[in-house]
């Protein structure tokens, strides 16, 4: 099983069961998953989101 067919059956499980799932510093696969997105720490690598990436994972 790739890591993408594992997030999306952990996916699956947490709609199923009305939890909420947080993804780290991936707005591609929060988006992808319809999860939340957690952004790392200030000062911990200096990546930065494009906005609109941004404005569609916290929309």
């Amino acid at each position: 099983m790739t890591f993408s067919e594992a997030a999306r059956r952990v996916s699956m499980v947490r709609r199923e069961a009305g939890a909420m799932l947080i993804v780290n510093d991936r707005a591609d696969l929060a988006m992808l998953l319809e999860a939340g997105l957690h952004i790392g720490q200030a000062g911990g690598g200096g990546r930065r989101l494009p906005s609109e990436v941004f404005a569609a994972a916290v929309k």
